[in-house]
Parts: C-alpha cells; sequence; structure tokens
C-alpha cells in the first residue's frame, strides 16, 4: 500500500510539472501548438509508466489479501 501512494504522488508530480510547463508556454503569445509537443509527451510517458507501476502493485497486492479484504476494499457498485 505505501508503494501505491509513494507511485500516486509520483504522478500528481508529473501532472504538476505538465501543467506548469503548459501554463509557462500558454502564456506565450507566440506557442504554437507544436510547442506544447514535449510537455505533453513527456506527461504521457512518465504517467504510462506510473500507472503500469500502480497496476502491478495492484495486482500484487490482491494476492497477498483474502477475497473478503478485497471485496470490502473494492466494493462493487
Amino acid at each position: 500500500m505505501d508503494e501505491m501512494k509513494d507511485r500516486q504522488k509520483d504522478l500528481y508530480k508529473a501532472e504538476e510539472k505538465a501543467a506548469r510547463a503548459i501554463d509557462k508556454l500558454a502564456a506565450s503569445r507566440t506557442s504554437r501548438s507544436a510547442d506544447f509537443e514535449p510537455a505533453l509527451a513527456g506527461y504521457r510517458a512518465e504517467t504510462e509508466a506510473l500507472q503500469e507501476q500502480l497496476l502491478d502493485l495492484r495486482f500484487r497486492l490482491r494476492t497477498q489479501v483474502t477475497r473478503e479484504q478485497w471485496m470490502a476494499a473494492h466494493p462493487r457498485r
């Protein structure tokens, strides 16, 4: 669970980093759409890797708890 929390924090940091870069570009009237691509591509790559890690951790956690514990933590809606 701690690793999952850490990866979630990393996701938030990546989002903040991309938002700062995009805000900086958006503030300039000379920015073109192509200027945003590196920041967006970096954000996509970083978040894709972190989301994959989160998914792996979730599957690992599922093997370590009982069915009842899992269902209590993830009720069906």
